[in-house]
């Protein structure tokens, strides 16, 4: 997407027709690519729009037409489609920084939980039948380990296959609309996960609604498409809610204010863009402090996810060993 935008506005800036742009462009991708533009370059000849051509092959999304088609409209399209380049680029290196972050200590917590299921499926069981033939008794907290190695080698495929079903019926209930709201409510109140949640939602609406005020898209249609967006519902609602007021003569900030749209801070800089009108410099700001802030937050907690992860699966481990080396330390005594 980055690519291809900025290869279009530089052909474009160089007073290269659309249709050789888009040509010159599909001739140096690959085969998927290639026909997109191909079929999108048919239609522009054929006398449609850009913004049309690009929309009819349900690759670009609504924000990315839009914009265009406003772009279209200003004279302004190689403009447009740099800023459109840029801001895509510094989103996805935003949510692409937040996703790399989460891997280290999620292949952490996978391979602790894996190593302590192997443990007590394998391992315990092999050393504790040593004790069996004994008829001593066992500390409590080896006979625990014990039974909790037994239910995980007897249940253990029926507790993996419950876990699908459950996970399978979750994800289909989502598509309940009532569902889905309830449950992003839950996760903009949960601590950390909230945070992150909405912080990334803002930063996208911010950054959206900048890039369309900037194209000169219509406040009413930028709002909407922007709010299409977004994947927090309860954000979303009250965007489209605020929308009907602005609709009706209210001012951008105090409708959003009145749904409770976005954070505090987002909506006083908004406030301040509009009365000022440098709406979009206010929003791609509020977007700007909004990643730092997230990225700091992030940072932050990681920090203290790490190695707490850590400690909690050596906690487990721990256990385990103890529960095998406590009859081989009585047993050593009695003898």
């Amino acid at each position: 997407m980055v690519i291809i935008t900025r290869q279009l506005a530089n052909l474009i800036r160089a007073a290269l027709p659309v249709d050789e742009a888009i040509r010159t462009i599909a001739e140096h991708n690959n085969t998927t690519i290639r026909k997109v533009l191909s079929e999108t370059r048919s239609r522009v000849i054929e006398g449609v729009s850009l913004s049309k051509a690009l929309k009819e092959q349900g690759v670009f999304n609504e924000e990315y037409s839009s914009t265009i088609a406003a772009g279209e409209r200003s004279g302004e399209l190689a403009t447009v489609l740099e800023k459109m380049a840029d801001d895509i680029e510094r989103k996805e290196k935003f949510l692409g920084g937040i996703k790399t972050a989460m891997i280290y200590p999620a292949v952490i917590a996978i391979a602790s939980v894996a190593a302590v299921i192997a443990l007590l499926t394998y391992v315990v069981p092999q050393v504790v039948e040593t004790f069996s033939s004994s008829n001593r008794q066992l500390p409590t907290l080896t006979i625990m380990m014990i039974s909790v190695s037994d239910f995980l080698r007897d249940y253990g495929k029926i507790l993996l296959i419950l876990i699908t079903i459950s996970a399978l019926a979750f994800k289909l209930s989502l598509r309940v609309t009532s569902v889905h709201l309830r449950w992003h409510r839950f996760l903009m109140n949960t601590p950390f996960i909230g945070k992150i949640f909405i912080g990334s939602n803002n930063s996208q609406f911010a950054r959206n609604f900048s890039l369309m005020q900037a194209a000169g898209v219509p406040v009413i249609d930028a709002l909407k498409i922007t709010a299409n967006t977004l994947s927090c519902l309860p954000m979303q609602q009250a965007i489209y809610s605020a929308t009907e007021l602005v609709r009706e003569g209210s001012s951008i900030f105090k409708a959003l204010e009145k749904f409770e749209a976005l954070p505090p801070m987002t909506l006083y800089m908004l406030a301040s863009g509009e009365k000022s009108g440098k709406l979009s410099e206010m929003m791609e700001r509020a977007a700007i402090n909004q990643e730092h802030e997230l990225q700091q937050f992030t940072s932050s907690m990681l920090s203290i996810l790490e190695p707490l992860i850590m400690l909690i699966m050596g906690g487990f481990v721990l256990l385990i060993v103890l529960s095998i080396l406590m009859p081989i330390f009585e047993f050593n005594q009695l003898v």
